[in-house]
């Protein structure tokens, strides 16, 4: 009978070919490891559905939009983006999502948030 030691821990790679790659590494010291290279980065991004674009739409076809207000020009802009950033952030607000660098090179923010909306879907 082999002794596993109570340190272990287990690698989930993806692979490129049908499957899941998994690798147990143990170690028999006791010593816990850790990657002192892994470095976490917050990324901000904003999530976008065809559910958000139907509902700003519908918003932006009802809403009376009108920017010249004076003869200035840049007072009529900096009326106009406000506006539009507003809009901006109550259709499509700002989500954060951490992502490491073990994670995969094709990790994206995006990818990041929609992988981790599965992972809380399948644990429920």
């Amino acid at each position: 009978m082999m002794h596993v030691s109570s340190t272990s821990k287990l690698l989930n790679q993806p692979s490129r070919a049908v499957g899941n790659n998994s690798a147990v590494i143990a170690y028999s010291d006791g010593i816990s490891r850790f990657n002192i290279n892994k470095h976490r980065h917050v990324r901000t991004f904003r999530k976008r559905t065809p559910t958000q674009h139907d509902v700003f739409l519908q918003f932006a076809s009802k809403e009376d939009i009108d920017f010249c207000l004076t003869d200035d020009v840049q007072a009529n802009f900096d009326v106009m983006y406000q506006y539009m950033h507003e809009m901006l952030n109550r259709f499509y607000p700002e989500h954060q999502i951490t992502i490491t660098t073990s994670d995969p090179h094709f990790v994206t923010s995006v990818y990041a948030q929609a992988e981790k909306s599965s992972n809380v879907f399948w644990q429920s």
